[in-house]
C-alpha cells in the first residue's frame, strides 16, 4: 500500500513529529508507505495497528497532553527572563504556587493568583486556555525541578536555565592536534602496549611537539565476549568504560597483588606476540586480561583501604554496583539481556543466582580503575597544556545496560539509520535503539544529562556525533528496509539547553560532527549555541573548484585531513578505499575507475593551487605524505580552531580503521599503527609541528588584533 491522503493518519504524524515524506541526498522524494509507517508510530508509543485507528490513536494523544498542566520542559536561555506556561481551564482561578529548585540545591518560589497571569490564547479543543508567568532574569543556571500548586492539583516539570552559548564560544583557539583510535596506538616504552598508559604517552608526545589536544575514538564499554560487539560507536553503555583499556600495572594494588602479577607473567609472552600483529584480537585480549583484573579486584575487597576507596568512588558513580551486576548476569547467561532465560532479570530484577559475586566484584573494580586511570591522564596531560578531545556516539547496542535499566527511553520495534545516499543506495540501518525523546522528557533527560556529564568530566572538548539527531533523527521500522525509515523530529533546543548547561559547569567545548547532508537549519543553530564545526579536506576535495582551492574551514571549526570514516590520507591519494570497496560489493568496478579518475583530476588541481601558494610539495603524484604536510599548512594557516593531525597521515598508513557499511565482512575496530607513539619524536615530524605551530600562532595574532 502506497501514502495516501489518509488526514488522520497525517495529523497523527505530524503530532508525533514524524515527516512521512522528505527528499534524499540526491533530490528524490521519498515516502515510507502506511504500514512501514504505523510500526515507527507504534514504536514511538503511539496506540495504533491500522490507518483506521489513526483518529482514535490521535485523540489518545491530545487527551494525554491537555491533561498536563505544564509541558514536560521549559528553556530559558540565559541571562534572559523565564516564561512558564500552563494549560488551565478557562474558570480556573484562586491561588497559584511555583517552587523551583536546581540540581545543585538551590531553591526559589513565586506565589500569585491564576486570574493574573495573561492568557497567551487556547487549546485547539477550546477546553483549556494557556496563561504564561515570566520570572525575571536572575535564577540560577541549571535543571530545575518544577513543582506548580493550584488548589489540590499538583504537577510537576522542568525549567533548563542554560547559557546561551557552550563553553568557550567565544575564546578564539588556533591549536594544533593529534589524533588516534587508543586501540591503535604502540607505546615501545612498555611492550606495544595500546591502554590508557598508552594514551598518556600519546599526551606526552603532544606537549612535547606543542600541540594542545589528543582525540581519540569513543573509550566507552563495549562487549567483548558474548555478545561481541567492539566497535566504539555502538558501546554497551554511554555511562561506563571499556575495561580492556585499563593498564593492569598501573593499578594501585598491582604491587600487593602477587597472584595478578604472576598471572600477568604468565600471558606476558602471547601478550608481547600478540602486540607484533597489526590487528587487535579484542576477545583474545579480554580474555588474557581478564583474570588479571579478578585478581586485582580481590586483593582491593581483601584490603580495608581498598574497600573505603571504592566505596567513596561508589558514592560518586551510584550506577556502578548495579552496572556490574548487569555486566555479570551478561557473563552469567553468556547472551545480551532480550533473551536471558529469567523473565525477572529481563526486566531489570536481578537475583543472587542470575551473577557470580566474583563478576561483579572485577567489573565494579575495573570500572574504578578505567575512570581513575582516565582522571589521570587529564589531570596529567592538562598540567603540561594538552586536553582530552573525546567522542560521543549517537547510541548504544541493542542490549546495552542503558537499554536494560532505562528500557522506558527508547523504543521498541525501530533502529536509527540513514536514509539512501549515492553510497549506500538502500540507506543503512544501524540497529541503533531509538530513544524515546517523549519519555525522557518527563525526567528532565535524566540518563542524557548522566552521559553528557560522564563525558564532559574528563574532556576538554566532546565531539556529538551525528549532532543532526538533535534536530532529527532517521528512524527505520524492525522488519522493514531503510528506505521505508523515515524522519522524527526532536526538541532541538532543550537538547542544546542541557548540552549548555552542562558543557558551563564542566568547562568542556561542544563540538558537532555535522558532515554531509543535513537540514538548513543545523549550521545556524550549531553556530548560534557555540558548538563548533568539523572540517574535513578530504571530504572536500569533490567541491573544490578547477583552481583546485579548497574551501576554508569555518572559523573555530576542529579540521583534519580524514575522520574514522574515511581512509588515510595516503590510502585516499592512492585508491584503497575505492578497491576496497569494489572487493567488498559496495562499489561497481567501473564506478570505482570513475570516482578515482575524478580524484585524480582533483588532486593535481589541488598540486597546482599548493604549488601557487608556496606549500612545500612534491610533484610525484603518488608522493602521498608531501601532499599531506602541504595541506595541514593549508589548514594551519586557516581560521580552524584545532588542526588535528591523524598519526595514520603522519606515517603514510595504507589501511581504514573501519569502512561505514560494513561489520564482519572486514576488520574494522582492529587495526594497530606500525609505528609507536615515540616516533613523534623523529626530526621530520618535529619539523613538521614546527611549521604548524609557527602558522597556528601567526593566525593567532592576527585574530587577536582583529
Amino acid at each position: 500500500m502506497g501514502p495516501t491522503d489518509d488526514k488522520p493518519l497525517d495529523a497523527l504524524c505530524r503530532a508525533m513529529g514524524v515527516e512521512r515524506t522528505y527528499r534524499d541526498a540526491l533530490g528524490r522524494p521519498r515516502h515510507a508507505c502506511d504500514e512501514a509507517l504505523i510500526a515507527v508510530l507504534r514504536a514511538l508509543g503511539a496506540p495504533i495497528e491500522r490507518p483506521t485507528e489513526a483518529a482514535e490513536a490521535l485523540q489518545a494523544i491530545e487527551q494525554a497532553r491537555s491533561s498536563e498542566l505544564v509541558e514536560p520542559v521549559t528553556v530559558a536561555w540565559a541571562p534572559g527572563a523565564a516564561t512558564l506556561r500552563t494549560r488551565l481551564p478557562p474558570w480556573q482561578s484562586g491561588p497559584f504556587l511555583l517552587e523551583g529548585e536546581t540540581d545543585e540545591g538551590a531553591r526559589w518560589h513565586v506565589e500569585g493568583r491564576v486570574d493574573d497571569l495573561p492568557v497567551e490564547g487556547e487549546e485547539p479543543s477550546g477546553r483549556l486556555v494557556v496563561r504564561s508567568l515570566t520570572i525575571a532574569p536572575g535564577l540560577p543556571p541549571g535543571v530545575h525541578a518544577l513543582r506548580w500548586s493550584l488548589g489540590p492539583r499538583v504537577e510537576t516539570g522542568w525549567l533548563f536555565v542554560a547559557p546561551a552559548r557552550a563553553y568557550g564560544a567565544s575564546e578564539p583557539l588556533r591549536d594544533l592536534g593529534l589524533f588516534a583510535p587508543l586501540h591503535a596506538l604502540r607505546d615501545a616504552d612498555r611492550g606495544d602496549a595500546w591502554d590508557l598508559g598508552a594514551l598518556r604517552a600519546l599526551c606526552r608526545s603532544a606537549a612535547m611537539l606543542g600541540a594542545q589536544w589528543v582525540g581519540t575514538l569513543p573509550l566507552y564499554a563495549t562487549f567483548l565476549d558474548a555478545p561481541f560487539a567492539p566497535s566504539p560507536y555502538v558501546p554497551a553503555s554511554r555511562l561506563f568504560w571499556n575495561e580492556c583499556f585499563v593498564d593492569p600495572t598501573a593499578c594501585l594494588e598491582w604491587e600487593a597483588s602477587e597472584r595478578a602479577r604472576a598471572l600477568w607473567s604468565a600471558v606476558e609472552s602471547e601478550e608481547r606476540e600478540a602486540r607484533r600483529e597489526p590487528w587487535l584480537e579484542w576477545a583474545a585480549a579480554w580474555a588474557r586480561r581478564r583474570p588479571v583484573l579478578q585478581a586485582l579486584a580481590e586483593t582491593c575487597f581483601e584490603s580495608e583501604a581498598g574497600r573505603t576507596r571504592l566505596q567513596h568512588w561508589m558514592q560518586q558513580r551510584p550506577r556502578a554496583l548495579d552496572y556490574a551486576r548487569f555486566r555479570a548476569a551478561t557473563e552469567r547467561f553468556g547472551a545480551g539481556w532480550h533473551v536471558w532465560p529469567s523473565g525477572a532479570a529481563r526486566d531489570g530484577r536481578l537475583d543472587e543466582s542470575d551473577v557470580d559475586p566474583a563478576a561483579v566484584r572485577r567489573h565494579l573494580y575495573a570500572q574504578w580503575a578505567a575512570e581513575t586511570q582516565l582522571d589521570d591522564v587529564a589531570r596529567r596531560a592538562k598540567a603540561d597544556g594538552v586536553r582530552l578531545y573525546l567522542d560521543l556516539p549517537i547510541g548504544v547496542h541493542p542490549d546495552a545496560y542503558d537499554t536494560w535499566r532505562e528500557r522506558d527511553a527508547f523504543a521498541n520495534g525501530a533502529s536509527l539509520g540513514a536514509p539512501p545516499d549515492p553510497l549506500f543506495e538502500g540507506g543503512q540501518r544501524w540497529g541503533i535503539p531509538v530513544p524515546r525523546t517523549d519519555v525522557q522528557r518527563r525526567t528532565g533527560y535524566r540518563h542524557l544529562r548522566e552521559v553528557l556529564e560522564t563525558a564532559c568530566r574528563f574532556a576538554g572538548a566532546l565531539r556529538i556525533d551525528h549532532v543532526l539527531g538533535w534536530h532529527r533523527l532517521f528512524v527505520v521500522p524492525d522488519g522493514w528496509p531503510a528506505t521505508q525509515g523515515v524522519y522524527v523530529r526532536q526538541p532541538a533546543d532543550e537538547l542544546y539547553a542541557l548540552a549548555s548547561i552542562v558543557s558551563a559547569r564542566t568547562r568542556c567545548r561542544l563540538v558537532g560532527e555535522d558532515l554531509g547532508t543535513v537540514p538548513a537549519e543545523l549550521r545556524p543553530t550549531m553556530a548560534r549555541r557555540g558548538l563548533s564545526r568539523l572540517f574535513v579536506s578530504g571530504l572536500e576535495l569533490s567541491a573544490a573548484g578547477d583552481d583546485g582551492r579548497l574551501a576554508d574551514p569555518e572559523p573555530g571549526a576542529f579540521a583534519s585531513l580524514g575522520t574514522h570514516d574515511t581512509p588515510p590520507w595516503a590510502a585516499y591519494v592512492a585508491g584503497d578505499d575505492l578497491r576496497e570497496a569494489v572487493a567488498l560489493g559496495l562499489r561497481a568496478p567501473h564506478e570505482a575507475e570513475q570516482a578515482y579518475a575524478a580524484r585524480r583530476r582533483a588532486l593535481d588541481a589541488v598540486r597546482a593551487h599548493l604549488r601557487a601558494q608556496g606549500r612545500p610539495n612534491s610533484d610525484d603524484p603518488e608522493d602521498a605524505l608531501a601532499l599531506a604536510r602541504a595541506l595541514l599548512e593549508e589548514l594551519a594557516a586557516s581560521d580552524a580552531g584545532v588542526v588535528l593531525v591523524a598519526l595514520d597521515d603522519l606515517w603514510g598508513e595504507r589501511r581504514a580503521h573501519n569502512v561505514p557499511g560494513t561489520d564482519r565482512e572486514r576488520r574494522n575496530w582492529q587495526l594497530r599503527h606500525a609505528r609507536p607513539v615515540q616516533a613523534l619524536a623523529a626530526p621530520e615530524v618535529r619539523a613538521l609541528f614546527d611549521t604548524l605551530r609557527a602558522l597556528r600562532e601567526r593566525v593567532l595574532a592576527r585574530a587577536r588584533e582583529a
